[in-house]
């Protein structure tokens, strides 16, 4: 078994923000009407999620 290297741990790691995201989609699209919906929340988790999509991106290209 190889040993995880620090990309692994950041595609980890995107595959967790993505999955979060999923998540608190679902949670909006099935909670009822009048529930407050954290839309600030989701936006930062967004931009968590294409921060550490980038910053994979740029170090696999160096």
């Amino acid at each position: 078994m190889a040993i995880p290297t620090r990309q692994d741990y950041a595609l980890r790691e995107i595959e967790n923000l993505a999955a979060n995201v999923i998540v608190r989609l679902t949670t909006m699209r099935y909670s009822p009407k009048h529930t407050k919906r954290d839309v600030a929340g989701l936006r930062e988790l967004l931009q968590q999620y294409v921060d550490a999509v980038m910053a994979l991106a740029h170090e696999s290209e160096g």
